[in-house]
């Protein structure tokens, strides 16, 4: 896979500094989580809103921004399935990393779904959520991420030269297990009108391993023009797919539906690889460096606190705009803007920079 890597297709008046490439994978997976959300009030309407161009534009946008939770995790298998890596130092290093936000992020969400929602949670049951995943439900990628972590060092081993192949190999497995198999069955489902499952039960935890496993095969690579280019029309056609399909679907259904848009799903995986990829690959104007630095830097906080923002607001009364060619846009500007603000204020508090 390494042989890919020759010339940038941009410019060389540009820095081809592959630190900022990996910041600019950060901002743009962290905006299109946000994007995710922020889309949801025009995605989830009534039924009788899924033919109105409002809505096919909300779920042409859905489909783009699923990218984003495998973006982060190919990320993570790029920066840290190494071979080198001491297991018990790794652990340590990254639990302390994930703990400490998980345990006080759900303590804020616990209180925003008591006072702002109308759940009524007591001690037992706060850590039974805790417990389950389900306190918030953006937090459940911290678990899936934990356990991710709990499996690189094992297969740090794998990213010694000459054991590639059996990466590879292993990232194949998990993918093909986790996405192709229910690709699959859906299809076959879908033919012989029948409910169709002939597949291993892999579970999500899969293809996100697998997702890590790529990222760590990605290290070097960077594209030639005319690969670049094909990578740009597979993306696009992995998406375009995904938009076809989850639209048809929500009619079929009578009612919006993501059931084509998991990140599981076969289109998904290979736009979110080949999206993973072209951003690797593309230079970063060095103008735009620093700044992207310390987006970057602030990206987990973001994630983390993004939901609080949105559930602020609407409890405010300043909910999206009718209209999602100008509404959204503006309002994801809003909650990223103010969630930039929380994280900032956060870190000037002691400990604070520990929980974003």
């Amino acid at each position: 896979m390494n042989s890919l890597n020759v010339n940038s297709p941009i410019s060389s008046s540009f820095a081809n500094s592959r630190e900022s490439n990996l910041d600019t994978i950060r901002c743009v997976a962290t905006i299109l989580v946000v994007g995710v959300h922020c889309n949801g009030s025009y995605f989830h309407k009534p039924a009788f809103c899924i033919h109105s161009f409002d809505w096919l534009a909300s779920a042409t946008f859905a489909s783009l921004c699923r990218i984003c939770v495998p973006l982060f995790f190919i990320l993570s298998g790029y920066l840290l399935l190494k071979v080198n890596v001491i297991i018990l130092e790794f652990w340590r290093k990254r639990l302390r990393r994930i703990l400490m936000p998980l345990l006080f992020w759900s303590t804020i969400y616990i209180f925003v779904r008591v006072s702002i929602g109308t759940d009524q949670i007591s001690l037992p049951s706060a850590l039974r959520l805790f417990y389950n995943a389900e306190v918030y439900y953006h937090l459940g990628f911290l678990y899936s991420l934990l356990a991710v972590y709990a499996a690189i060092p094992i297969l740090a081993p794998l990213a010694a030269e000459g054991r590639r192949h059996l990466l590879l190999w292993f990232c194949a497995g998990s993918l093909m297990f986790s996405s192709l198999i229910p690709f699959r069955d859906k299809i076959m489902t879908e033919a012989t009108g029948h409910p169709f499952h002939l597949g291993m039960p892999a579970g999500v935890f899969w293809g996100y391993l697998g997702y890590a496993v790529a990222g760590a095969l990605f290290r070097g690579v960077t594209l030639r023009r005319w690969h670049f280019a094909f990578a740009v029309l597979g993306f696009v056609t992995s998406t375009a797919c995904t938009t076809i399909l989850s639209i048809r679907e929500s009619l079929l259904a009578g009612e919006p539906t993501e059931a084509w848009m998991g990140y599981d799903q076969l289109f998904v995986v290979v736009a979110s690889l080949l999206a993973f990829v072209l951003l690797l690959s593309c230079s970063v104007p060095r103008s735009l460096s620093r700044l992207l630095r310390i987006l970057a830097d602030c990206s987990f906080g973001v994630y983390l606190s993004h939901p609080l923002v949105m559930d602020l607001l609407g409890s405010s009364g300043l909910h999206p705009s009718a209209g999602i060619l100008l509404g959204l846009p503006v309002y994801l500007f809003l909650v990223c803007g103010l969630s930039l603000l929380v994280v900032s204020v956060l870190r000037l508090l002691p400990l604070g920079r520990s929980v974003v």
